[in-house]
């Protein structure tokens, strides 16, 4: 087969790849907000492209969970009811905690060093709930890394992305900052006993908190009631 005959399809499946993970970080990084509207041409608007990757990316992202695609309309940014996120956070305390019992086993030392500046680096950033959530996501996906449990992560980090504006909005709450950089500390200092079983509670205490303050004012927190949006403002996502 000559060069030339498997060029364009390499091309094509980069472009493809490239509008999907654009669409996705719009839509993990809050920029395409739950229950907002989006458009084919919309999106080949703005990153001059045809309508074939787009519709691809929405084919995907609509797999994932993360959209949901209305024949000759467009799609939908999922938007969950609050049963729905706490249901969620209930599977991640039983991952989550599982990841963490696993990565005590393994853990180093030096490792645990590492999470203590990245938790460190979260506190100079509560001002900022963006970076703030960045930081957070480090420090977990620094600690289950250790687990060494490839499909367990990338469950939990699947289930990450789809709540991940929702994390966005109730960090920006005052105090609730505080509350995850004390947590994590309690996390850190199971790790140093190199007890898993304490380590697995303290990931699921600090899960539990979440669904304990979602349960009694979620709907207030996250604005998970807000009305599904059909039109949407210009701003571009913010590039990871």
């Amino acid at each position: 087969m000559e060069k030339n005959d498997i060029s364009p399809i390499m091309t094509y499946s980069t472009i493809s790849d490239i509008v999907y993970k654009w669409i996705r970080n719009a839509i993990v990084s809050s920029a395409f907000k739950p229950g907002e509207w989006i458009t084919q041409e919309d999106i080949t608007e703005r990153l001059h492209v045809s309508r074939t990757p787009v519709r691809d990316a929405f084919k995907r992202l609509q797999s994932e969970g993360l959209l949901v695609v209305k024949p000759h309309q467009g799609a939908i940014v999922v938007q969950l009811s609050l049963e729905k996120l706490i249901e969620v956070y209930e599977i991640r305390m039983l991952l989550e905690g599982a990841a963490a019992k696993h990565a005590c086993e393994n853990i180093a030392n030096k490792n645990i060093n590492e999470l203590e500046k990245i938790n460190t680096k979260m506190s100079a950033q509560r001002s900022d709930p963006q970076q703030f959530m960045n930081c957070n996501r480090n420090f977990h996906y620094s600690l289950y890394s250790f687990s060494k449990r490839e499909y367990l992560i990338s469950t939990i980090f699947g289930l990450w992305d789809l709540i991940e504006p929702y994390r966005l909005i109730y960090f920006s709450h005052d105090g609730k900052t505080d509350g995850a950089i004390e947590e994590h500390i309690h996390i850190i200092k199971a790790l140093k006993k190199h007890h898993p079983e304490e380590v697995r509670q303290a990931v699921i205490e600090h899960l539990n908190d979440v669904v304990t303050t979602l349960s009694s004012n979620g709907a207030e927190l996250v604005n998970i009631e807000a009305p599904i949006r059909r039109k949407r403002q210009r701003a571009e996502p913010t590039a990871k």
